[in-house]
């Protein structure tokens, strides 16, 4: 997991590149709405306008590159931090249809989940009172299907 002062969300390299496309891009904005307030022939004021729009989108285009790189690296420490699910089809369910097991919750919580649940790992977790469905506004875990 990302811990503060570990691991930089986005490297200096990342930060230069998305800098330096900003500055051109504004450059090129302020350069281009410049050029064309003192031209006088519509010609003249469309070559300037398509340089502003080349400046816009190369500031756009850095800007999303630079957040693309911060969710990948956000999404590869979220994958490392959950294990891998068991796919549907190969999922065991440890009680049959229609047995009492007990089921736990979290408080503050709306989900009660079995008590292996990786999701109440390592939590303080009471025993809940009911069996399922019909506890009003408490709904069962998608990770653990109780």
């Amino acid at each position: 997991m990302i811990r503060p002062g570990t691991h930089p969300i986005w490297g200096s390299r990342r930060l230069t590149v998305a800098l330096v496309g900003n500055s051109v891009g504004l450059t090129l904005m302020v350069t281009a709405w410049w050029t064309t307030s003192g031209a006088r022939s519509i010609p003249h004021q469309l070559a300037w306008l398509n340089i502003g729009v080349g400046g816009l989108m190369l500031g756009g285009l850095s800007n999303m590159f630079w957040l693309g790189e911060g969710r990948r690296v956000l999404r590869r420490e979220l994958i490392g931090a959950f294990p891998a699910a068991v796919p549907m089809k190969t999922r065991v369910r440890s009680a049959t249809p229609g047995s009492h097991e007990q089921l736990v919750t979290v408080a503050g919580t709306l989900r009660y989940h079995r008590p292996g649940c990786v999701l109440v790992r390592g939590k303080a977790v009471t025993v809940s009172t009911g069996t399922g469905p019909g506890k009003g506004s408490i709904r069962a875990c998608e990770v653990c299907r109780p």
